[in-house]
């Protein structure tokens, strides 16, 4: 093609859509229109068409940022939250069981206060420290 047509040309349009499609080589296209590939592939980055070989930047996903760690103070509250909880839990089963109390039970109970007990003892520890 010695006298090429513009760009907006049909015939130019439907050269790009195969050239954009990559289902084609460049020289099977080039030598159908009666060009050579690297004025085909010359004409392509002039007038903007998606070049071939080139890769396209597909943003990358940025890592999540580690989450900031709760101030100890922080935690501190939560855990003693949980601890009353427990405590008004344990406070309940105690007076549900009013009378029918055996030992296991009184056992399984005094563990778990002790239990309680020691990890209150803890968190006060750390909340002198804080």
């Amino acid at each position: 093609m010695t006298n090429t047509p513009p760009p907006e040309d049909p015939v130019w349009a439907s050269i790009r859509l195969r050239y954009e499609q990559d289902q084609e080589t460049v020289d099977a296209i080039a030598s159908d229109v009666g060009l050579h590939r690297v004025s085909l592939a010359a004409r392509a980055k002039k007038w903007g068409w998606n070049l071939r070989g080139k890769l396209k930047r597909v943003p990358m996903p940025q890592p999540e940022q580690p989450k900031k760690p709760e101030a100890t103070s922080a935690t501190i509250k939560r855990v003693k939250d949980v601890l009353q909880q427990r405590l008004a839990e344990l406070e309940a089963q105690v007076k549900d069981i009013g009378e029918e109390v055996t030992s296991l039970n009184t056992e399984r109970q005094i563990r778990s206060a002790n239990i309680l007990v020691r990890t209150l003892e803890k968190v006060m520890d750390l909340e002198r420290k804080d």
